[in-house]
């Protein structure tokens, strides 16, 4: 097969020829060729020359990337310039004038690395280059794996903000209805009181009217009375005594004053026009009221046919996103079975062994991206490729060998946190029934308020020292006792940190105290970080091992247990002795600072495993870590909390943590409070 797929049939590729390959196909050939003269310590960093060639090329016309495979002079003097700083302008144009070894005035990645190793040309082209036939069947599988994770990764970003943008809308349309259904309650009751004054208007007009009917009927009955009078008066066949009495009436009628009761009729007139006035407006605006009333109903229906409608847009996206998630479990399956073909070409020991180192940091770099729980590799330290020696073959797709088959080999400790997932092994029942009976009793834990507010106690405990072999990823600084500092060794524990333990006297505190960012304790040393404050630190180990909810809501409500954890802690320490606490503080403690506390953590817990969208978190060890302070320090106190006692037991039986309470690590508890008197 010949050497490189670019040139089917050329057996021997020449010096012009390599220069127009790709920088990586450039770089895998030089990394084969010298593997066994020691260029495999260089191998990471002929990955960042490559990785700097490429991102070079981009920029210059045209670009090519990854397709690349030289730069132009401008192109490399800047490379030659950020990869060799000591030199000097004229030092590098001498320096591309040797790189240059095909007089084309660009330079090849192979050139650079040729002058930089200094390499013979003659040696370079003549590298052998193992098995090309399995060295391509090797690097197809890897490719098919690595061309699943940018389609992945774009799908997923844009379902994910897709999703966003629909939430967003769902949460206005959501808002917006509220807001509809409070103007419609509004509405309505202002529609009823516009009918209510309508009714009242509509009474008083009646009343208006009544009156002003009985004012025209009296001078109706004025007007007839004078007429039967006139009448009767000039009446033949009357006789002079009746003639006389009804023009007597007659004069006496026409006498009298008409105004009182002309005046009284116009004014139940005008009144009247008045009443009549206000009803056509008030008419008017129930009728408007009504037709409002029915707007906001119709508006409220559509919204909530939106809301419906896009709940079940969300639902879609939600399913689309969890099934790309578990496309990631596909491409993991990719990478895995690329890394067994990697594996067995390691260990027949074949040529070859630069492009294996490639495939794998290749696939190192695609693990990075997977989430946490399918990834392979430990990316907390750098990437190691170790080839095989004679005899040895490979325990597992992964990186390393095991020990020949005739020496007996250690077993192998995981370095990679296994992360969150749920292990529930033995209960904690059975872990403390396999602790020795004739161990001494635990000393008394002193609790670790802080130091410089509280005098020292009476009775000090130092914990010894605790270092597990080797190097360790990360030191923990406390008072010897659990305290604040516990939560973090139960996070430490359970993440699978190799953590060590470093207990501080008080004149160890006063000396640490002002280099401590808030002058305070635990102090954890990790990736490089002198972290304090032991909420901050819970939040910092659950950020780094990418365990946060996804959720708003779910990411307060794990600051919400935290914080509320840390409430009941500093409740807790005011009622210890040592502390300064009394009976008194003590009684109250019992019959209401903890009912109160565990009837709110019970509310947030309800019927679930775990507190946070019923998936195991950080925040549930800082609940777990004061609940079981707070049963040492009053035993049975949460026998009327069944949930919180079943979770309790729930975390304490997680493997990583059954083995940390049966290790040396973990202090002794708070003993009880003595018991109230009757």
């Amino acid at each position: 097969m010949p050497p490189h797929p670019q040139f089917p049939g050329v057996k021997d590729l020449d010096l012009k020829q390599l220069c127009s390959i790709p920088y990586k196909d450039q770089a895998i050939w030089f990394l084969n060729g010298f593997w066994s003269d020691g260029i495999e310590g260089s191998a990471e960093n002929i990955w960042a020359w490559y990785k700097h060639a490429v991102a070079l090329d981009m920029m210059q016309q045209p670009p090519k990337g990854e397709a690349g495979n030289e730069l132009d002079p401008f192109w490399s003097a800047k490379f030659l310039e950020d990869q060799e700083e000591a030199l000097t302008a004229v030092e590098r144009k001498a320096a591309m004038q040797e790189i240059d070894v095909d007089s084309n005035g660009k330079m090849a990645l192979i050139e650079y690395l040729t002058y930089k190793f200094k390499k013979a040309v003659e040696d370079v082209i003549k590298a052998p280059q193992g098995a090309a036939e399995e060295l391509l069947k090797a690097q197809t599988e890897v490719d098919e794996a690595l061309a699943m994770l940018p389609e992945i990764e774009a799908k997923l970003q844009a379902s994910k903000e897709a999703r966003s943008a629909q939430l967003a809308a769902l949460m206005q349309t959501k808002q917006a209805k509220a807001e509809s259904e409070e103007a419609l309650v509004k509405q309505t009751e202002a529609e009823a009181d516009l009918k209510l004054a309508l009714k009242m208007v509509d009474l008083a007009k009646g009343e208006l009217e009544t009156a002003v009917a009985e004012l025209k009927a009296q001078e109706d009955a004025v007007e007839a009375q004078k007429k039967s009078l006139e009448a009767a008066k000039d009446d033949p066949n009357s006789g002079a005594v009746a003639r006389g009495k009804a023009a007597s009436m007659l004069s006496s009628l026409l006498n009298e004053d008409p105004l009182p009761l002309r005046k009284a009729k116009i004014s139940q007139e005008a009144a009247l026009r008045r009443v009549e006035k206000e009803q056509k407006t008030a008419m008017l605006k129930t009728i408007e009221a009504e037709a409002q009333t029915e707007r906001c109903k119709q508006k409220i229906v559509e919204l909530h046919e939106k809301e419906a409608e896009l709940e079940r847009s969300k639902a879609a996206l939600d399913q689309a996103i969890e099934q790309l998630e578990l496309s990631y479990t596909e491409l993991s399956t990719r990478m895995a079975e690329a890394q067994v073909v990697i594996a067995e070409l390691k260990n027949r020991g074949t040529s070859g062994m630069g492009a294996l180192w490639w495939m794998e940091r290749s696939l190192y770099e695609a693990d990075e991206a997977l989430p946490q729980m399918k990834q392979k590799y430990d990316h907390r330290k750098p990437f190691r490729f170790t080839a095989p020696a004679a005899g040895e073959v490979p325990p597992s797709p992964l990186m390393g060998f095991k020990r020949p088959a005739n020496k007996p080999a250690k077993p192998v400790k995981p370095t990679k946190p296994a992360g969150l997932t749920i292990k529930v092994a033995e209960s904690r029942a059975s872990v403390a029934s396999e602790e020795s009976s004739s161990d001494p009793p635990p000393a008394k834990e002193v609790p670790a308020e802080a130091a410089e507010e509280e005098p020292a106690p009476a009775v000090a405990v130092v914990a010894p020292s605790t270092e597990p072999e080797g190097p360790v990823d990360a030191t923990l600084f406390y008072f010897s006792g659990r305290g604040r500092g516990e939560q973090v060794r139960l996070a430490l524990s359970e993440l699978g940190i190799k953590w060590a333990f470093k207990p501080l006297t008080r004149p160890d505190f006063v000396a640490l105290k002002p280099q401590l960012a808030f002058g305070s304790v635990p102090l954890l040393e990790i990736d490089g970080l002198k972290l304090v404050q032991g909420g901050s630190i819970m939040r910092y180990l659950a950020r780094s091992f990418n365990c946060l909810p996804n959720s708003p809501a779910g990411l307060w409500k794990f600051d919400a247990l935290i914080d509320a954890a840390e409430d009941l802690r500093l409740a807790t320490y005011k009622v210890i002795p040592a502390f300064g606490g009394t009976p008194e503080v003590a009684v109250k403690y019992r019959a209401e600072t903890l009912p109160r506390h565990f009837k709110q953590f019970n509310a947030l817990l309800k019927s679930d495993e775990y507190f946070v969208e019923n998936k195991f978190s950080i925040a549930d060890l800082s609940v777990f870590d004061v609940l079981d302070s707070v049963e040492s320090l009053v035993p049975g106190c949460l026998a009327e909390f069944p949930s919180l006692e079943q979770f309790r037991d729930r975390i304490a039986s997680r493997e990583r943590l059954a083995a940390y309470f049966q290790s040396d690590k973990r202090l002794p508890g708070l003993e009880p409070l003595p018991e109230a008197e009757a």
